[in-house]
């Protein structure tokens, strides 16, 4: 138990109280009082703007985590701590609370902590593993709460952090609470920053199977049927390598090389399909992304190229019939036998 007192605990809580209601930028720590914060605006900016894909610089960046560590940092920052209670001993309570599984506890302890001492990695991953240990939210708010302010906390942790484990869990955490809110392009390059670090078996699986869902792949394709001479275009998640590469040998169309390939930003078209045929095209794994990654598996498309929309049209825009000589106005017609005008 924490030796404060119970009129210093009605301080500590009304203060933070008052942080959480009236802060603008404020994310809420303690979860058991009400929030007014704006991470649900926070949320909703998220969704219209992803972040980019991460190349190959050294270090992970993203933008979404270190603004949630920042408005975290400066949020923590106007904690009340009681007095008499120093930096080790909010460390051990917090650590004793965690381990009877009393996250909530550990939370404020922590929290406590990282006031006292803001430079401190160990502190703020273990907030941050204390947030994200939370499993009974008291509402879909409260549980974005939780898993925004993980997310912000952990990568206070990796910034401050020295050893390559302490940067490689906070990372993990950094990584699961993007993937939480959907952005799974950071979430991706966070993981992989990760296992960069440090190979954990839980991270590899997680890396695995979000890279393979929401990684480089094939979004969609298209039959642009109503061309003279059709083609079908392949679109991507992300954009292509720009470097030099034959994109063609990896497509194949009805086990044959296609006529021409051709890639245009985070699609390649193909050409040389008939109308009224069907094709098998495969895309081969290994296909490359400008960002590093590849395709991961080899996928077969089977498509119908449909015959031409039926369509009437004049030659020109303005057309006035001679007095003598032709007596007629000139159609292009496309799978049109019949035309009745009026």
């Amino acid at each position: 138990m924490s030796p404060v007192s119970p009129t210093a605990r009605q301080s500590v809580s009304a203060s933070w109280l008052r942080v959480s209601t009236i802060g603008a930028a404020a994310l809420a720590l303690t979860c058991g009082a009400p929030t007014f914060s704006p991470v649900s605006q926070l949320h909703r900016s998220e969704a219209r703007a992803a972040e980019p894909a991460q190349t190959a610089k050294p270090g992970f960046r993203s933008r979404i985590a270190a603004t949630d560590a920042a408005r975290y940092r400066k949020f923590v920052a106007k904690r009340v701590v009681a007095p008499g209670v120093s930096f080790r001993r909010a460390r051990a309570l917090a650590r004793q609370a965690m381990n009877a599984g009393n996250f909530r506890a550990a939370i404020d302890h922590y929290a406590d902590a990282v006031t006292l001492d803001g430079k401190n990695p160990t502190a703020w991953l273990g907030l941050a593993q204390a947030l994200e240990a939370v499993t009974n939210p008291a509402s879909n708010q409260e549980k974005y709460n939780l898993r925004v302010n993980a997310g912000g906390a952990a990568y206070r942790a990796y910034e401050l952090a020295t050893r390559k484990g302490m940067k490689a869990r906070a990372l993990a955490i950094v990584a699961r609470s993007l993937r939480g809110r959907s952005q799974f392009r950071p979430a991706i390059n966070a993981f992989k920053a990760s296992l960069d670090l440090l190979e954990i078996p839980e991270v590899r699986a997680a890396y695995t199977s979000l890279r393979a869902e929401k990684g480089f792949r094939i979004v969609n394709y298209d039959v642009e049927a109503d061309a003279v001479r059709p083609r079908v275009c392949v679109r991507f998640s992300e954009a292509l390598a720009k470097r030099d590469i034959d994109f063609a040998q990896f497509f194949s169309v009805n086990g044959s090389d296609p006529a021409a390939v051709r890639a245009e930003g985070r699609q390649i078209c193909l050409d040389g399909f008939t109308h009224g045929e069907r094709y098998a095209i495969t895309v081969r794994a290994g296909l490359p992304s400008q960002i590093g990654e590849t395709l991961l598996k080899t996928a077969p498309l089977t498509i119908y190229v449909r015959d031409r929309s039926a369509s009437v049209r004049f030659t020109g825009r303005n057309y006035v019939l001679p007095r003598t000589g032709q007596q007629g106005i000139p159609l292009v017609t496309v799978n049109t036998d019949r035309v009745d005008l009026e």
